[in-house]
């Protein structure tokens, strides 16, 4: 079974709930680096996030939910989502 949120600490931009981490509305600029491994959904949406890199997401295996509306994208690298 995954990982529960309160037995591993939440990215200081973030709260989490469950295996929910929501990232949304703090004013990032980029993905926090210190998203959990057991994150099923990560909430980013409503900041002004401009990129997207492999490494934004590395290791993140166990993710359902992706949200990244309401950002200023413009790049996303090829290999996300591999």
């Amino acid at each position: 079974p995954p990982v529960q949120a309160d037995n591993i600490r939440c990215p200081s931009s973030c709260t989490c709930l469950g295996n929910n981490v929501d990232c949304s509305n703090f004013g990032l600029i980029s993905i926090p680096k210190d998203i959990p491994v057991w994150a099923t959904r990560l909430e980013l949406q409503s900041n002004s996030i401009t990129e997207i890199r492999p490494e934004d997401l590395n290791g993140l295996h166990n993710l359902q939910y992706l949200d990244f509306s309401h950002n200023n994208i413009h790049l996303i690298n090829g290999s996300v989502f591999n």
